[in-house]
C-alpha cells in the first residue's frame, strides 16, 4: 500500500494562517461533556447508547469543512521577544516610527504571543480600539457641529460677567477663576443653550468669551473712572455719575453706596499711580488687586476694612460730592435678588497675589523673595 501523498502547498498555507481565532477542540470536549452529563441527568445509558452518542458528535465533527478541521488546532509559534534579534528590532521601530508607551505596551504584547491564535486576538483588540477612537471622534464632532453659541446666551454671559465686575465684593479683578465662577452662575441659572458639561470643547468657547468679556469691561471701567485726568474731557468728576456711566449697559443694576465706596478705591489708585510707567498701564489692575489682598491680610474685621475703603472714598469727594449729584443711590434692600445673588457668588474667585510682588516696585518683574529676620 503506498503512503498517502503530502498535503498540497496551498493547504499548509491555509493551515498556518489559521483563520479561527480559538482552537475548536475545547468546545468540542466540552459539548462531549455536557452531552455525557445530560444524560447521566436523565437516565443511565447502556455503552451501546454511548458508543452510538459518540459515534454521532464524531460524525458531526467529521462533517465540517476541511479548513475548519485543520485549524481546530493552535498553531504556535516562539514568541518574538525570546529572539536575541528583538531588543534591537524594538528600539529601532520606536525610533523610526516615534511611538509612545502606549504603543509600545501594545507591541510587547504582540510580542509575547506564543501563537497565531493569540496573536489575532491582540491584534483584534488594537482594531477594535481604533474603532472605537473613530466613533468617539464622530460623536464629538457631531455634538460640536450642532451646537450654537446663541446670541441669548452671549448676552446673558456678557452681563453676568459685567455684574460680577462691579460688584463691591469682588477679591480680585484678575483673580483666579472669574470664568469658572460666571459660567456656574449661568448653570444655576438653567440659562439655555448652554453647551454639555461632557462638550468641553465647547465649555471652552463661552468660558472664553467671558474672559474676552472681562478684559473688555476692566478697559472700560479704567478708562470711565480715569477721565479726570484729561482736562478736556467734559465728563462728570462726581463718583456718583460715572458710577452711573460704569454700570449704564447693565440692565438692572443701579449704583449703590457700597458701589461708589469700591470705585473711589479703583480711581484713587489711577490718581495715585498715574505717572507710573507701568502701573498706570499693563500693571494696573494687578497693583488694584494687590492693594486688596493687602487690605484682606492686614485688616481682620469687616468694620476695620469698611473704615479702610470710606477713608479713600472721602478723599475722592474733592472731585464732586456726591450729594451734588442729580442721580439717587440704590438702597441695598432694593437690589434684585439676582444682582445680588451675582454679588455673593463674586466672592468665590481667588486673589492669588503675591503680596511680595508689589508691581510698584517690581514693574512686572519676578520678585526676590524676603529674607525672613524673625528668629527661627
Amino acid at each position: 500500500m503506498s503512503p498517502s501523498p503530502s498535503p498540497p502547498p496551498e493547504d499548509d498555507q491555509r493551515l498556518q494562517e489559521n483563520v479561527f481565532p480559538f482552537p475548536l477542540d475545547p468546545v468540542l470536549q466540552f459539548m462531549q461533556q455536557q452531552q455525557q452529563q445530560q444524560r447521566t441527568d436523565v437516565e443511565p445509558e447502556s455503552p451501546e447508547q454511548q458508543t452510538n452518542a459518540d459515534s454521532d458528535l464524531l460524525s458531526a465533527t467529521d462533517r465540517r469543512a476541511p479548513e475548519q478541521q485543520a485549524s481546530t488546532s493552535p498553531v504556535y509559534v516562539a514568541p518574538l521577544s525570546l529572539m536575541p534579534v528583538f531588543p534591537e528590532l524594538r528600539t529601532r521601530l520606536q525610533a523610526k516610527l516615534a511611538l509612545d508607551s502606549v504603543a509600545m505596551n501594545y507591541l510587547d504584547e504582540l510580542a509575547e504571543a506564543s501563537s497565531l491564535q493569540e496573536m489575532h486576538y491582540i491584534n483584534g483588540a488594537a482594531v477594535m480600539k481604533i474603532e472605537q477612537m473613530l466613533r468617539l471622534s464622530e460623536s464629538a464632532a457631531a455634538r460640536h457641529k450642532q451646537w450654537v453659541f446663541s446670541e441669548s446666551l452671549k448676552e446673558k454671559a456678557t452681563s453676568t460677567t459685567r455684574i460680577l465686575l462691579v460688584s463691591p465684593k469682588l477679591p480680585a479683578y484678575r483673580g483666579t477663576g472669574i470664568q469658572d465662577v460666571v459660567y456656574k452662575m449661568l448653570k444655576n441659572s438653567h440659562s439655555s443653550h448652554l453647551p454639555k458639561d461632557e462638550d468641553q470643547h465647547n465649555v471652552k468657547i463661552v468660558k472664553k468669551h467671558i474672559r474676552d468679556t472681562s478684559t473688555l469691561f476692566r478697559n472700560s471701567m479704567k478708562a470711565k473712572l480715569g477721565a479726570f485726568l484729561d482736562p478736556k474731557s467734559q465728563a462728570s468728576k462726581n463718583i456718583v455719575d460715572v458710577c452711573a456711566s460704569v454700570v449704564s449697559p447693565i440692565d438692572g443694576v443701579e449704583p449703590t453706596l457700597a458701589m461708589l465706596t469700591r470705585f473711589a478705591f479703583i480711581r484713587w489708585h489711577i490718581d495715585q499711580y498715574k505717572d507710573h510707567t507701568y502701573v498706570s498701564k499693563e500693571g494696573f489692575w494687578m497693583k488694584v488687586d494687590h492693594t486688596l489682598r493687602t487690605f484682606a491680610v492686614t485688616y481682620k474685621s469687616q468694620a476695620e476694612l469698611d473704615a479702610a475703603f470710606a477713608l479713600l472714598y472721602n478723599k475722592e469727594k474733592h472731585r464732586g460730592d456726591p450729594a451734588d449729584s442729580a442721580i439717587q443711590t440704590q438702597d441695598p434692600s432694593k437690589v434684585p435678588d439676582w444682582v445680588e445673588a451675582i454679588y455673593k457668588a463674586s466672592k468665590e474667585v481667588q486673589n492669588s497675589t503675591d503680596l511680595d510682588d508689589d508691581p510698584a516696585e517690581t514693574h512686572g518683574q519676578k520678585p526676590t523673595k524676603r529674607k525672613r529676620t524673625d528668629a527661627a
